[in-house]
């Protein structure tokens, strides 16, 4: 941070600047808390540590249901830090953990986890793309998964003619659907 140095007052524009970064910090501690992450509990201390206006109820309220979603999220994640990569059974487990929870953002963020370590898994790309047609049907999205599943595993019949399927469904170009 860009203080005024010790003993001088500081100019209207340097307590704005000041201000204004002091705002970006908390509004970074509000996201993290907002979000389950291993050792959430120690930011939470850190933060009402450093905050000169303390935590408001509506951050503790965040903070408290995203400790109570790390709980439930905990055995899975432990699970992902001992096993040897590529980790494919416990991603396996967390998935059909996270598709029985429901929630679309969680589902999309573990199975990309999941490929990053397994990209050449043609099951996992099969099993993504299937949800996203089936759950979310957000064009580009859809499209572009199918994309990267060919293109991480061009070997696959199953993967082009799903791709396939998904370009017509969204009613691609002919062009584009002769082209794939």
């Amino acid at each position: 941070m860009n203080k005024p140095p010790l003993g001088s007052v500081p100019t209207r524009e340097q307590q704005d600047l000041l201000n204004a970064q002091l705002e970006r910090i908390h509004t970074l501690f509000r996201r993290q808390l907002a979000v389950p992450l291993i050792d959430m509990e120690a930011t939470y201390a850190e933060y009402e540590d450093w905050s000169d206006r303390g935590v408001a109820e509506v951050i503790t309220q965040q903070y408290k249901k995203a400790l109570q979603q790390m709980e439930k999220n905990r055995p899975f994640e432990e699970a992902l830090l001992v096993a040897e990569p590529p980790k494919l059974a416990e991603y396996q487990a967390y998935i059909d953990y996270e598709l029985k929870e429901g929630d679309p953002a969680r589902i999309q963020i573990i199975f990309e986890r999941a490929l990053v370590e397994n990209c050449l898994v043609p099951d996992l790309w099969a099993k993504y793309t299937k949800y996203l047609d089936r759950q979310l049907k957000i064009r580009d999205l859809v499209l572009s998964c199918h994309d990267r599943a060919v293109r991480n595993c061009p070997w696959t019949m199953s993967l082009w003619r799903n791709y396939l399927l998904a370009l017509e469904r969204h009613g691609a170009e002919h062009q584009v659907v002769t082209g794939v």
